[in-house]
């Protein structure tokens, strides 16, 4: 007998341990069915991975869902704004800083031979989606750091040597996966565009879950410029 329950609790054991290993917290809130279907939302988008609730930031907000079906419909509407999104053909600025706010001489500009690191914010420009909106700080921190050549009014960029980005968490994590960057007007201006996503907490059918939004940052940055803020071209 004492075999027998030894094995059923390694059983028991070996069986939570794998489901733990998938992004949910435990099984009490889904069917097997509703699992499975969760599951498959998640495979078919593109805007949306599940995660550990362990990858979620210590305070972040919940968004509920009632039901499987409701969380469907939400991400669904969300994959079409994003598609709509990377349809967008941006034109390029010619007027340098026209979409920076706001400037100011101070230690943010680090200054070397040639080279130039700025510290700036590019503020989120708001989605049309109510559950982006509740995943979107309100602007990422963005570390610029590049190569020039020129003084003055003559100044241009010759080399973009770093971009990096990251958010203080509120509402939602900032993670930066990768960039693109284009210099243009030239070499007044570069464009730059970042992908990423933001890590929230969901509840769908009473069941906790992490997530990861994808999101997209696009901006332009005078290479004269010193804006403290700068407006967020995407959407």
């Amino acid at each position: 007998m004492k075999k027998k329950l030894a094995l059923l609790l390694f059983v028991a054991i070996l069986v939570f341990s794998t489901f733990s290993s998938t992004a949910f917290a435990s099984t009490s809130g889904l069917s097997t069915s509703q699992l499975n279907k969760v599951k498959a939302i998640d495979g078919a988008s593109e805007s949306i991975e599940l995660v550990d609730l362990s990858e979620v930031p210590k305070g972040a907000p919940m968004i509920e869902f009632e039901t499987v079906e409701e969380f469907e419909k939400a991400i669904q509407e969300l994959d079409k704004e994003n598609q709509r999104a990377d349809s967008v053909v941006y034109m390029e600025d010619t007027l340098g800083d026209f979409y920076e706010i706001g400037s100011d001489d101070d230690e943010l500009i680090v200054q070397g031979t040639g080279s130039t690191v700025k510290v700036f914010t590019v503020l989120t420009k708001p989605s049309f989606n109510w559950i982006m909106q509740q995943v979107q700080p309100t602007g990422i921190t963005v570390d610029l750091e590049y190569s020039y050549s020129g003084s003055g009014s003559s100044r241009k960029y010759t080399k973009i040597n770093k971009v990096s980005s990251w958010s203080f968490g509120v509402p939602s994590s900032w993670v930066q996966t990768s960039k693109t960057t284009s210099i243009n007007n030239n070499g007044k201006n570069v464009k730059v565009s970042l992908n990423g996503y933001h890590v929230l907490g969901l509840v769908v059918a009473k069941q906790s879950i992490g997530a990861r939004f994808s999101d997209n940052y696009t901006f332009n940055y005078g290479v004269n410029s010193t804006a403290k803020f700068v407006s967020d071209l995407t959407r």
